[in-house]
């Protein structure tokens, strides 16, 4: 059996083969929350201060400065209803929408989906 083939077909022969060696497949390490119940205050607010509050000051709309965050997240992008499908919640669709998912980490992340699971509580 003699195959032969044009040089076309061999340069995306290669090209494919090129994007096969170049690709990396990117897996994020689950990290475990403990299971006790998270505090807003003490958990999530300090995400908030580290991360947000520099693009999100009482002057640009939505404040997520300490006083106020919770009162203008709560219901506007997440609600109690949320915890049922708590990665379906805006605010977490928002954290990890392409221009604000690089602000925050794995970590980060999980345990906002996991406040959110627990009902959204202001303690």
């Amino acid at each position: 059996m003699n195959i032969k083939l044009s040089r076309q077909k061999w340069y995306y022969l290669l090209l494919f083969l090129l994007f096969l060696v170049a690709c990396e497949k990117v897996e994020y390490e689950q990290v475990v929350i403990p299971d006790t119940d998270l505090s807003y205050s003490l958990d999530i607010q300090p995400i908030f201060d580290d991360k947000c509050t520099s693009c999100h000051p009482p002057t640009k709309g939505l404040d997520l400065n300490e006083q106020n965050s919770y009162d203008e997240l709560v219901p506007a992008y997440v609600t109690v209803a949320d915890s049922a499908n708590p990665k379906g919640s805006q605010l977490y669709m928002k954290i990890n929408g392409s221009s604000h998912s690089p602000r925050t980490t794995d970590i980060e992340k999980q345990k906002i989906e996991k406040w959110i699971s627990q009902g959204v509580p202001n303690n």
